[in-house]
């Protein structure tokens, strides 16, 4: 099992693509297995991850329209 802490800044309310910079992290670790489980937590009161497709850009926009309603 590996543990390790990864820093994500943002410029306050919105939603924000990780996915990159998880997969960076993940392909430092150079002692990580192919395949497993991948366990993220977030240290933030009033954050939340969301995980969604993504495959159609009108996604973001929607749902940022709703969490400002």
């Amino acid at each position: 099992m590996t543990q390790s802490i990864l820093d994500i800044s943002t410029m306050g309310k919105g939603l924000y693509l990780i996915t990159d910079k998880i997969q960076e992290k993940l392909t430092a670790e150079t002692q990580l297995p192919q395949t497993g489980l991948l366990n993220c937590f977030i240290q933030h009161t009033s954050a939340s991850l969301m995980i969604q497709e993504n495959a159609d850009p009108e996604v973001q926009t929607d749902l940022t329209a709703f969490f400002h309603r």
